[in-house]
């Protein structure tokens, strides 16, 4: 029997999938849910460094009369890049570069058959598929991470982004960003109401951020702006200790979120709310961790910072912070009892600590 990682090459490497639906869905219902998300991490990386493959070595070739040979070309990116998916090195090196191309389409037909399996088969234990998944894409993302230190002020060097590579996790929790809201807006939040996945942290970001905080056991977890839930799922199912409650103004994300919540055995300790943080009388609860990437505006924005202000002092927390949120914060860090933050990304996301009394 074929491994995961044999079975990604032969299926790769079949000219039409359609022909191979029965042997696929076999091989997918003999795989354990671990197994199985194995397969499905690695794959969707395969289509983002294939992707990048292809634009490196146009761009290597671009200015030169003979394009290098690409089995040639592509042992430069062992140690780096390809570093994660060993069992590849060898397909590629025999490769020339439109074979890449077709392995990259063959590779997103895979990942979108794969998700559609997941989303029909009855009785599928799509928690623990999610939950491994998480975890195996937290080293993917800690590798990047860490390949972006390494490089940082090469000259030349382009970079592998992963942040997009897992988006189709979200078709498995039936997260649906395209929905619109016909409702009226009554109040200025939330700016972006009727956006879609933008609105949303990345899972990079999510999973980096636990990765580096370190949360204590049985810590109570707020997000404040939760849009359709991402934060909350991954926190559930890779931290069920936690108690996590997210607050959202858009009504029907709220609703979409609790349905997922319930779908993925999380009720007791992934909350989701209906709120306008810009009310005055909107109270934050105390808690250890704070999430922030919410498009608000600056009189929201000063009402929030305002009252984790007030908790940071009697006690440390966390504030992790993303986008336009950090920019607001900064501020904080100048208080006696604030540390200055720590950056990731370019300060696309931080952390934001407090001594607490």
């Amino acid at each position: 029997m074929r491994s995961y990682q044999q079975s990604i090459i032969y299926f790769l490497q079949q000219k039409d999938l359609s022909a191979c639906e029965a042997e696929l869905i076999l091989f997918w219902k003999s795989m354990s849910a671990q197994d199985a998300a194995k397969f499905f991490t690695d794959l969707s990386f395969l289509v983002t460094v294939l992707r990048f493959l292809q634009e490196q070595y146009w761009l290597y070739n671009n200015e030169k009369p003979e394009p290098a040979q690409f089995g040639h070309f592509v042992k430069r990116f062992y140690k780096k890049e390809l570093k994660t998916v060993l069992f590849m090195h060898a397909t590629l090196e025999s490769a020339q570069v439109r074979q890449v191309e077709e392995m990259r389409k063959q590779a997103t037909l895979l990942q979108k058959a794969v998700v559609q399996f997941l989303k029909n088969e009855p009785g599928y234990d799509r928690p623990l598929f999610v939950s491994t998944c998480l975890k195996l894409m937290s080293d993917f993302f800690e590798f990047e991470y860490q390949l972006k230190i390494k490089n940082e002020g090469l000259s030349g060097y382009t970079e592998i982004s992963l942040e997009r590579t897992f988006d189709a996790l979200d078709e498995i929790f039936q997260i649906k960003c395209d929905i619109t809201c016909n409702s009226k807006i009554t109040t200025e939040e939330r700016i972006f109401e009727g956006s879609g996945v933008g609105v949303q942290s990345s899972y990079s970001t999510i999973l980096l951020a636990l990765r580096y905080l370190k949360i204590p056991q049985k810590a109570r977890f707020v997000d404040l702006g939760s849009g359709y839930g991402r934060v909350g799922f991954v926190i559930g199912l890779m931290r069920p200790d936690i108690q996590f409650h997210g607050y959202e103004f858009v009504d029907y994300r709220v609703d979409m979120s609790k349905k997922i919540s319930e779908d993925f055995n999380m009720p007791d300790h992934v909350h989701f709310y209906h709120q306008d943080l810009s009310l005055n009388n909107f109270l934050i609860p105390e808690a250890e961790v704070y999430y922030l990437f919410g498009p608000f505006t600056d009189a929201t924005y000063a009402h929030i910072i305002e009252q984790l202000n007030v908790i940071g002092a009697k006690k440390p927390i966390v504030i992790i912070t993303k986008g336009n949120a950090r920019e607001h914060f900064m501020t904080v860090m100048q208080r006696k009892h604030w540390s200055a933050p720590q950056v990731f990304h370019q300060g696309n996301f931080c952390l934001f600590r407090s001594h607490g009394r």
